[in-house]
């Protein structure tokens, strides 16, 4: 099916999911039809698991896995969203390319060379392969066992709560009584972002792997990010609720990544990030952890084929970040000058 068409059909049923959340049957119904758009919607921004958001870019004529072929231009300032993976026994280079999990349009206008180096790729290869994932078992890891918002949260936490999830979801607490809430966090965190186009750059990557019939993997598996996320105590998901509740920076901090990552900067986006995700046990395990596997995970996917790995951009920065643990593994990473187009 050509990608367009694709495309449509997933904006259609976003408009029915849109539909359906304002007259849901019932809780679960509305967790079942929340998973199914969170496939497309996956949670945060840069550095959380693909669990949350049209123009068609023009397919390139370049062969598939010639990519030793390509004549690009390079970042001598060490920064870049696309990094060339060679060296290390690889025949032909594959790429790294970091994303950003939101919908906003200036995210898809990425420079030609990124087009380029995804049509050369036999392979596509992102964090979550969200069609293995079955819309049941994320209702149920949404959920809370036991536990309710008005056991973790006081009367006047909960009332605040209240106003704001009218507000900005229209629908009030008792609606997510036994949801997660790391879950409701995300969901306010994305509140009020710009959301043009009909799904996530990761998954807008994924449905032109379909049609140019890419081999497709997933990095990582649900399960383990789920385990990450079920790692949290419920009290510090609920405090992280809270500073989420509260936070005043709204749009200028949306802003703020925004800039950060049409520049390229992935330290920037790095330290923006850490700095929100709270105690340090919970960085291990939310962010090097990952890195370690997903740096596993690519290593064994490019040495059997070429492939664009996208992933959070907040995963690529820093002596811990996939870079640099590639680096470890003895292969060579060179950034791709790829400027975004102004729209």
């Amino acid at each position: 099916m050509p990608v367009r068409y694709r495309l449509q059909k997933t904006a259609c049923r976003s408009a029915v999911l849109k539909t359906l959340h304002n007259n849901p049957d019932n809780f679960l119904d509305f967790l079942l039809h929340t998973c199914t758009e969170m496939k497309k919607h996956l949670l945060l921004y840069t550095g959380v698991p693909l669990l949350l958001f049209m123009v068609v870019t023009a397919f390139g004529l370049t062969p598939k896995g010639n990519t030793s072929k390509l004549k690009l231009r390079y970042a001598d300032d060490g920064k870049g969203l696309l990094w060339e993976i060679s060296g290390n026994g690889l025949k032909h280079p594959s790429f790294l390319y970091g994303t950003i999990h939101i919908r906003d349009k200036r995210v898809f206008a990425y420079d030609r060379q990124v087009q380029k180096a995804f049509d050369a790729c036999d392979a596509y290869a992102m964090e979550l392969l969200t069609d293995s994932v079955n819309p049941t078992d994320v209702a149920r890891w949404l959920r809370m066992k036991d536990t309710t918002l008005e056991m973790l949260l006081s009367p006047a936490d909960l009332r605040e709560l209240d106003d704001t999830l009218r507000a900005r979801l229209h629908t009030g607490y008792a609606f997510f009584n036994t949801t997660q809430p790391f879950f409701l966090a995300a969901q306010l965190s994305l509140a009020g972002m710009n959301e043009e186009m009909p799904v996530l750059l990761d998954l807008y990557f994924d449905e032109m792997a379909k049609a140019q019939e890419k081999s497709r993997f997933g990095i990582e598996k649900f399960s383990d990010q789920a385990a990450v996320v079920r790692s949290i105590p419920l009290k510090d998901q609920a405090e992280d609720l809270l500073k989420v509740l509260r936070d005043t920076t709204g749009k200028a901090g949306h802003r703020e990544l925004l800039t950060l990552y049409m520049a390229g900067d992935v330290h920037g986006i790095l330290n923006m990030e850490s700095t929100e995700m709270g105690s340090e046990a919970f960085q291990e395990q939310f962010l090097w952890n990952r890195n370690v596997n997903m740096a596993n995970k690519i290593d064994e996917l490019i040495r059997t084929q070429t492939t664009f790995n996208a992933i959070g951009a907040a995963h690529l920065g820093s002596d811990r970040g996939v870079i640099a643990l590639l680096r470890k593994k003895g292969y060579t990473l060179k950034p791709v000058l790829t400027p975004f187009k102004s729209l």
